[in-house]
């Protein structure tokens, strides 16, 4: 062989070996990364509680009412007090010949312990058989369990627990007789 041919095929062998002696310096690199890798378990969880159920015991009354002109009622949910302003005031004298304006009543069940928040809706129009109408606003809940806590509530150790509805029925102007109604969404779901 001419020396020109030995040394590039000299030449080519230490390269060849540097690569191969590079080579093997990586291996033990991916090994040792695979000496430092960690496992973990991680742990999915789900509470499954009771479902909550609502049952309307009386509906939101304001009584029979009388208007000269604009005015309200408001009942106030947690006692029987009725507050009459402006131009309405109660058809009747006496009690007994007239329905008594009250709050609406609800029993509430559920996941015993856990507190519970009532939602309701801001304004409603009340409809009559004349076309004319009324608006109920200021509607306000009052738990039972924690009458100072607005519209939120806590059942009891057997899951139960009850509260009241109560607002304001404004009156703009005077409205033909007729029976007014509409009715009231109330949602109730867990804190």
């Amino acid at each position: 062989m001419k020396p020109v041919v030995q040394r590039c095929l000299r030449a080519r062998l230490r390269t060849a070996g540097l690569t191969i002696v590079l080579l093997g310096a990586a291996f033990p690199a991916h090994a040792e990364n695979a000496r430092i890798a960690a496992t973990a378990t991680g742990i999915a969880r789900a509470q499954v509680v009771r479902p909550i159920t609502l049952t309307g015991i009386d509906d939101l009354d304001f009584g029979m009412v009388q208007s000269s002109g604009s005015g309200t009622v408001t009942v106030q949910p947690g006692n029987s007090l009725v507050v009459y302003d402006g131009g309405a005031r109660a058809a009747c004298a006496r009690a007994q010949q007239c329905p008594q304006p009250h709050p609406a009543r609800f029993e509430v069940s559920g996941e015993r312990g856990r507190g519970y928040r009532i939602s309701l809706p801001g304004n409603l129009r009340i409809a009559g058989s004349s076309g004319s109408g009324l608006v109920v606003a200021s509607l306000t809940a009052r738990s039972a369990s924690r009458p100072a806590a607005g519209a939120r509530g806590t059942f009891n150790l057997t899951g139960l627990d009850g509260f009241e509805v109560g607002g304001t029925l404004e009156i703009s102007g005077a409205l033909p007789p007729g029976h007014y109604r509409v009715s009231v969404p109330v949602i109730v779901s867990y804190d």
